[in-house]
């Protein structure tokens, strides 16, 4: 089966901040428009066996309108007990970006009781900034989306009541590349890690138990870079282990 279709969707404006060591304050504009979406795909997905199924997509998408702001110099309060600065910030819908790329997935039933799920997924941004004199925040940068992504996952009942689930995926490097050549560039390097699950099912009527390990082939891992104007603090995941009791009813 070959399917092709384009899209066209729009957003409301709206601005959201994380919290910061100073206040800011944003200003809107009346003359900001709805951020809007040309996407276009076109795909092919076949069963070419039984136990084989295919699906590949490429797209091409067109933004405009992407709301962003315009960062001003800051304004230092002199508070006799606690001075604190203002970062003054105005609305700006004039940032616009393309992306296109290509998700390529296939599933296999190798054995009546097991199924493998291959997935792939090539992504490209580019942001185009307005011109602008004052230094312009947008809530994502080009780098900021992995370039490659793979996944394997694999689902196998090993007995009557019993379930293991293993899911492998590499995700490619990020960085947040600063506009302000002063600021250190935040990077996060390419990982592959693994979760696996394995699952009770019906132990007692409606009931399943389950033992889940993420992350395990490493002890904690980044997977984003902190946004450099605002400063949020870049975290890493840990590696950790859990127990699940699902009661249907």
């Amino acid at each position: 089966m070959i399917s092709g279709y384009p899209l066209e969707t729009a957003r409301s404006p709206g601005f959201n901040l994380p919290p910061v060591p100073v206040q800011v304050l944003v200003s809107g504009r009346s003359n900001l428009n709805a951020e809007t979406l040309n996407a276009h795909e076109i795909g092919y997905r076949a069963r070419w066996h039984e136990n084989l199924f295919f699906d590949l997509a490429f797209f091409y998408n067109e933004y405009k309108h992407l709301i962003g702001g315009e960062a001003h110099d800051l304004i230092f309060i002199e508070d006799q007990d606690n001075p604190y600065y203002i970062q003054p910030a105005f609305s700006l819908g004039a940032v616009s970006a393309r992306s296109h790329g290509v998700e390529v997935a296939g599933s296999w039933q190798a054995q009546p009781n097991w199924k493998l799920h291959l997935a792939y997924t090539y992504l490209r941004l580019d942001i185009r900034l307005p011109p602008s004199e004052q230094r312009v925040l947008i809530q994502f940068l080009d780098t900021e989306a992995p370039k490659h992504q793979i996944s394997l996952r694999s689902s196998t009942n090993i007995a009557a009541n019993y379930e293991l689930d293993l899911w492998l995926r590499y995700v490619d490097a990020l960085s947040n590349v600063a506009q302000d050549p002063s600021i250190e560039k935040i990077s996060v390097s390419p990982y592959v890690t693994l979760d696996a699950r394995l699952a009770w099912r019906h132990p007692r009527k409606n009931l399943e138990l389950a033992l889940v390990g993420q992350n395990l082939l490493n002890r904690r891992h980044a997977e984003f870079a902190g946004y450099d104007f605002f400063e949020v603090l870049t975290t890493e995941v840990p590696r950790r282990v859990y127990g699940k009791v699902t009661w249907r009813f």
